[in-house]
């Protein structure tokens, strides 16, 4: 199979190959997004072969807009699970929502519904928006914390997130009400986070996922994070960073 592409994701290049020229059309167009970009030709940590019986099962249904999938996350959907693989056991995909202030990344964590899209949309244009739906989440071991980096894969109107990956310096559990910022323990943070954790087929998936969820609750303030409608967020959230 030819090389199509390649992407940089936790600190990991793949390549990802293929000798069907639809799959090489997308995979071309999955590497162009902003945060997935490859610098540089060193040798792949993966490598991922699609066949044209993968493009045959690939079937997204509509994006939520009502629009066609963009073209990254139509890739996106035919490879997460690999790509996940390729993450653990040290890193994971989560179902999160993530925005930077002033460098600094905070992930936003609640059930479908709960108002991830919702806290992106009250951000922008005051942060630098990561997703709002799945994104990349590994060690940072410079820093000794976890850094998180941005999918194609978006809930509410598809964007091109911010390039590249940001330091994690707080997880906040998202509640609907007046606005208020509290410290969450520990053990109610990590019974919140494992079912956002996006679980691979790995033969020890569930013991990895509760490691990495654990690490990530060491070394990561946790908060329940209360807001209505219409806040002003971002000043809001820096003042608190």
């Amino acid at each position: 199979m030819n090389l199509a592409a390649a992407i940089e994701i936790g600190g990991r290049r793949i390549e990802i190959r293929t000798g069907d020229e639809r799959l090489r059309e997308l995979a071309v167009a999955f590497a162009s997004y902003p945060s997935l970009r490859a610098e540089g030709s060193r040798p792949p940590d993966v490598q991922l072969l699609l066949s044209h019986a993968e493009r045959m099962r690939w079937d997204p249904g509509p994006h939520p807009s009502g629009a066609c999938p963009p073209e990254p996350l139509a890739l996106w959907i035919l490879l997460r699970s690999a790509i996940a693989r390729a993450l653990a056991p040290e890193g994971a995909v989560l179902h999160s929502a993530a925005a930077a202030i002033d460098g600094r990344a905070l992930l936003f964590l609640a059930p479908p519904g709960g108002g991830k899209t919702t806290i992106i949309d009250l951000l922008e244009p005051d942060a630098e928006l990561i997703g709002d739906e799945l994104v990349a989440v590994t060690p940072d071991p410079a820093r000794g914390g976890f850094r998180v980096q941005g999918t194609p894969c978006w809930s509410g109107r598809f964007r091109e997130g911010a390039a590249g990956s940001f330091p994690v310096s707080a997880i906040c559990f998202l509640r609907k009400g007046a606005l208020d910022l509290a410290p969450l323990p520990r053990p109610a943070a990590l019974r919140e986070l494992l079912p956002q954790c996006y679980l691979t087929d790995r033969p020890r998936a569930a013991v990895e996922t509760l490691d990495f969820a654990t690490a990530l609750l060491a070394r990561t303030p946790a908060y329940a994070l209360t807001f209505p409608l219409g806040a002003s967020l971002a000043p809001w959230l820096r003042r608190r960073w």
